[in-house]
């Protein structure tokens, strides 16, 4: 949201950080300190992570929120690895009609930031040149006359393993995880959730796993066909290559459940 002036922000040691207004004019803040937490993300330099994700055919047991399916396979990621990269459809090609061109976001072998493009190949896997120990979106850049891939996109583990997948037509990966790079401190905004069928109650819940340690729950909660926006009282903070997921169960079969999670990292 963009910055205009009128409202002062002042650090605990009483310095003045500057001046924020919301983008109708207003100067009332729901909430002050989530609301300055934002301000300094866009004013020092952090970057601002957006992830969300969705799971049509949630059932009785956990599953992450992803469009995969069933949990995801963390334990594929013991080392850095090549990733292969291939549709099941062949007009995802680079001369096709489809997807030619996809980019693929996640961490190296030292948890740094590393993205690589590849150029698709239709039903031929193609694989990277970098290694990734993380793998947490993927992304079409350039389609042929279609516009989208026209078949599911995915990227694997050289074991077979899928890591992350593009849907037909959606051009984007829908995860509802990811991980924090080296170095860097995450702060933890909001969580959102979005649940859909008839009849069925929704159990919702974050994730974090410390470095060295298990996946530990932080928050849960319970939807029925409704929608939960939730703000942090105060950001959320989530060290350094911590491992961050949202996963969800159903009442029933075929449950469905749209999440994610927003905040800024420096």
């Amino acid at each position: 949201m963009p910055i205009y002036p009128a409202v002062q922000f002042m650090t605990t040691g009483g310095t003045l950080v500057g001046n924020k207004v919301r983008l109708d004019g207003s100067d009332a803040m729901a909430n002050p300190v989530v609301d300055a937490g934002w301000y300094m993300a866009e004013n020092s330099g952090s970057s601002i992570i957006r992830k969300f994700g969705e799971n049509d055919d949630l059932d009785t047991a956990l599953e992450t929120v992803w469009d995969v399916g069933g949990l995801y396979p963390w334990n594929a990621f013991s080392a850095a690895t090549l990733l292969d990269v291939v549709s099941d459809e062949v007009e995802d090609v680079f001369s096709g009609t489809g997807a030619r061109v996809a980019e693929l976001q996640g961490l190296d072998a030292n948890f740094n930031k590393v993205t690589e493009n590849v150029n698709l190949s239709g039903t031929i896997a193609v694989s990277t040149t970098l290694q990734f120990r993380r793998l947490f979106r993927i992304k079409v850049l350039s389609a042929g006359t279609q516009g989208s891939n026209e078949g599911t996109v995915t990227a694997s583990h050289p074991d077979g393993t899928t890591l992350a997948q593009v849907s037909a037509t959606k051009n984007q990966t829908l995860m509802a995880l990811w991980t924090v790079p080296s170095g860097k401190t995450m702060y933890m905004v909001d969580v959102y959730f979005n649940g859909g069928v008839a009849q069925r109650t929704i159990h919702a819940e974050l994730y974090i796993r410390s470095p060295n340690q298990v996946f530990q729950l932080k928050r849960h909660f319970k939807l029925y066909e409704s929608s939960i926006i939730y703000t942090f009282p105060f950001p959320l903070v989530v060290s350094s290559t911590s491992d961050i997921e949202i996963r969800a169960e159903s009442s029933g079969v075929n449950g469905q459940l749209a999440a994610g999670f927003s905040g800024y990292y420096k």
